[in-house]
């Protein structure tokens, strides 16, 4: 890539049942285009509609009209975030993809620290930083459950996860090439930590951008804990496999 930011990105956006969100995401939208626009970067947006039952579709179309760089992709029924962002990234064009959360909880004006990053490495991730105010905080037992899964990763991966600070966090930039090696088969909530796994298994160089995490305020988290923390005990065991190199392994498809 050359210059500061690419010259396209396409911003992937996994949704369900958000129409309550979707107002605060189309400004926030908005704003990224005019501001990617100021560096010389096209923006393209792949708005994934997992089996909505509001409203969240209807919304998506009416926003796509309005926004020629738009396009969505849909399903009736429910498969999970993962399969979103899966069908997401495949859907992508640009060379570079940057994954997005549909609640707004991290600054969309962030996404170009992220894009910078992809001078350093192919993945780049980033890491939530608490705001001053307390009472903008995400719940106590999300950041302690974030610190546990990033631990038990680094634990599975041994020197593999070289470092990395968080696991969890979906909001990341990728050149294309890499995101398409390394896409999840999981279909729920721990498709990001899968992800990141496969790129750091297949030597893939992680950077880390701090960026503030909010509280959300639109809508509700869709994220079980029991079911998310089960399908972390797959993908580490997975992980396991992954590093003592079974046929499956990320490093051989």
């Amino acid at each position: 890539m050359s210059g500061r930011l690419p010259p396209r990105v396409d911003v992937v956006i996994p949704l369900h049942d958000e129409a309550e969100a979707a107002p605060a995401l189309f400004r926030a939208l908005d704003r990224l285009t005019g501001l990617l626009a100021e560096e010389g970067c096209r923006a393209g947006y792949v708005l994934v509609d997992d089996g909505s039952t509001d409203a969240t579709l209807e919304l998506l179309h009416g926003h796509a009209q309005r926004c020629e760089t738009a396009r969505v992709v849909s399903w009736p029924h429910r498969r999970g975030v993962g399969a979103a962002m899966r069908e997401g990234f495949r859907a992508t064009e640009a060379e570079a993809v940057v994954c997005y959360d549909a609640d707004c909880t991290y600054p969309i004006e962030d996404i170009p620290r992220l894009l910078e990053g992809l001078s350093r490495g192919e993945v780049v991730t980033a890491v939530p930083v608490l705001p001053a105010d307390r009472e903008a905080r995400p719940p106590l037992v999300r950041r302690l459950l974030t610190r546990a899964v990033a631990l038990a990763y680094r634990v599975v991966l041994g020197r593999g996860a070289g470092g990395v600070t968080v696991f969890t966090c979906a909001f990341r930039a990728y050149r294309r090439p890499a995101i398409l090696a390394c896409l999840p088969r999981s279909d729920g909530f721990s498709a990001a930590a899968e992800i990141l796994s496969r790129a750091l298994l297949q030597g893939l160089t992680v950077a880390e951008v701090p960026s503030v995490l909010g509280k959300r305020v639109h809508g509700r988290s869709k994220m079980r804990v029991v079911r998310a923390g089960l399908g972390h005990a797959r993908v580490l065991g997975c992980g396991l496999l992954w590093r003592l190199g079974w046929p499956r392994s990320p490093r051989h498809g």
